[in-house]
């Protein structure tokens, strides 16, 4: 048998809502929507950074890939470099 005392009454009804703060005040409705707006808010902002994170990389990864296919890297002019001192040395033999 239950006293009226016991913290778990057996039916106990559905706890209403309540701040997260544990201050025991009721959250209106609008509160409520408004928290669920707050969280889209927060999940469009988290998807443009990485949307524009992305594009920068691809943009910096494009330009990589023209230089390299247009022979404006440093590895492509070091070897234009030496593929003319070589001419120039077997042309002198």
């Amino acid at each position: 048998m239950r006293s009226s005392n016991d913290p778990h009454p057996a039916h106990s009804p559905i706890p209403d809502p309540v701040q997260p703060d544990g201050s025991g005040e009721v959250k209106t409705m609008t509160d409520i929507i408004n928290d669920i707006v707050a969280q889209i808010d927060q999940i469009i902002f988290w998807l443009r950074v990485t949307v524009y994170l992305v594009l920068s990389i691809c943009i910096v990864w494009l330009i990589g890939f023209v230089r390299r296919n247009l022979g404006l890297d440093a590895h492509s002019i070091e070897l234009r470099r030496i593929r003319r001192i070589l001419e120039g040395q077997s042309s002198d033999k």
